[in-house]
């Protein structure tokens, strides 16, 4: 469970059943307010390694090298759903949008 996710868990009262996280609309508008309102910075690909497939999407690991102003760099891991035209892409050196939390430094969008 990621930090920023454990914090909006805590602050719901939301706990994961059976992989499936019963806070994911939560979630979801957290995430458009962190795209509305985050710091736009830089992602740099470091790493991705994919493993299973949920509904036919690769589920990847990315370790990316997070540049977001106003907070230190620092490397984040993030597991997401790819879709299939964009997984081939993912190689080290790939620069990707990212938005943090003005507030957390912790969290983290990335957006493929």
């Amino acid at each position: 469970m990621t930090p920023a996710y454990a914090r909006l868990a805590e602050t719901h009262g939301l706990e994961p059943i059976d992989g499936f996280r019963p806070g994911q609309a939560g979630k979801g508008r957290h995430e458009q307010w962190l795209f509305r309102s985050g710091v736009r910075g830089k992602g740099t690909l470091v790493s991705a390694r994919s493993g299973a497939l949920i509904n036919e999407q690769p589920l990847m690991t990315l370790e990316l090298e997070v540049d977001v102003p106003g907070h230190a760099p620092r490397r984040v891991r993030r597991r997401l759903i790819i879709s299939d035209f964009a997984a081939h892409l993912m190689h080290p050196g790939l620069v990707l949008p990212v938005y943090g939390d003005p507030r957390d430094p912790d969290d983290i969008l990335v957006v493929w």
